[in-house]
């Protein structure tokens, strides 16, 4: 078993003898000889459609938790300005609870 490759274009011929490793390591590192490229993966049939239809996805639910952030977030400012009037009238109440009444 032999290969014909060629240095500077003249071609020679390799036997590979009983030790095949050492000839495949000599032309692939002396750059005689490539081994062949891999074949390209198989891409699954719906592949695409499912990644479009996942992205599709993810952009509708991006809006729709923006748009509850944004609910929350004015339903928390609600809930701290209804705190501060509460706070506010419990502070009046006290004030006029402790107010002593004139004389009279």
């Amino acid at each position: 078993i032999g290969w014909e490759v060629y240095i500077d274009y003249k071609p020679i011929h390799v036997e590979m003898g009983n030790n095949p490793g050492f000839v495949y390591g000599f032309l692939m590192c002396s750059g005689l000889w490539r081994a062949p490229p891999p074949p390209a993966p198989v891409i699954p049939k719906g592949l695409y459609a499912t990644v479009n239809a996942t992205y599709k996805l993810l952009q509708d639910l991006e809006k729709q938790v923006a748009a509850l952030r944004g609910a929350v977030n004015s339903l928390t400012t609600a809930i701290i300005i209804e705190g501060i009037i509460i706070i506010i009238l419990a502070i009046a109440i006290v004030l006029v609870i402790r107010k002593k009444a004139p004389p009279g």
